[in-house]
């Protein structure tokens, strides 16, 4: 299974569809953040910026491991490179799992580079602010990967059904874009139905808005805070159906016959 990590690796570093869309992804981060900050003002921070489009970020970061994970699990379905590791004397579980590993480790590692690059580069040319606590969103961010690495196993699944990995890609694509609106599906709770629904609701900072006496002010106050309830669900579901959606596409893998 590792000479098969290992080849993936090397074919992966010439791949540039991976490196062009890792670029854009920071592009956008880059350019939204820059369109909706204010520096010289100072009229939003960092955390303030994180809390108000979190969820738009993150699932903007996203669309680079659903590509990545398409082109591991799909792409060697189109030049037979699956047959002929087999034919070499591989099982087909390291043929599924090596790629698997990949996907996981490379694509979640990357989302998370993605969606924390913009709030780094707030930070850095102005400031955190006292909106929401950084702890609060540090965690946050810890909890995303359980989310991220549940839709990598859907999307392995999806890869090893439709064997074709521009298909799988571009439907990562839709699914990321359609962002915040995974949330508006369960308006009543339990969007751990769903990973994009639970990735959705990690970034959904409640809040609210009050007024000053003096001068009228309004002030925006975000409860950022997570409950015991959510974080066991996120990542009880995570497991769940990551498990799940992985060990099924590995029986579907093990008895299909590839062509």
């Amino acid at each position: 299974m590792i000479n098969i990590m290992k080849a993936q690796l090397y074919q992966l570093k010439r791949t540039r569809l991976i490196y062009i869309v890792f670029v854009c992804v920071l592009i956008i981060q880059f350019t939204t953040m820059m369109g909706e900050m204010d520096f010289l003002n100072s009229t939003i921070t960092a955390g303030k910026y994180v809390a108000e489009n979190g969820t738009a970020v993150a699932f903007v970061s996203l669309i680079f491991a659903l590509v990545f994970t398409g082109e591991v699990c799909g792409a060697d379905f189109g030049d037979k490179t699956t047959n002929y590791e087999l034919m070499g004397g591989h099982l087909r579980k390291e043929v599924y799992f090596s790629r698997a590993i990949l996907s996981l480790g490379i694509g979640t590692g990357g989302a998370l580079i993605l969606n924390a690059f913009p709030v780094v580069i707030a930070c850095i040319l102005g400031d955190w602010g006292n909106e929401v606590r950084l702890l609060d969103i540090f965690l946050r961010y810890l909890l995303s990967v359980f989310s991220i690495a549940r839709i990598i196993c859907e999307f392995i699944f999806l890869s090893y059904i439709i064997k074709n990995a521009y298909i799988v890609m571009a439907t990562g694509v839709v699914i990321s874009l359609a962002g915040s609106g995974w949330s508006e599906m369960f308006p009543n709770g339990s969007p751990q139905y769903t990973g994009m629904g639970s990735l959705s609701e990690i970034f959904n900072i409640p809040c609210w808005a009050t007024y000053t006496l003096v001068g009228e002010k309004n002030i925006v106050v975000y409860d950022a805070a997570l409950s015991a309830r959510n974080v066991a669900g996120t990542i009880l579901s995570s497991v769940l159906f990551g498990g799940l959606f992985l060990l099924l596409g590995y029986l579907y893998f093990k008895k299909d016959d590839l062509n």
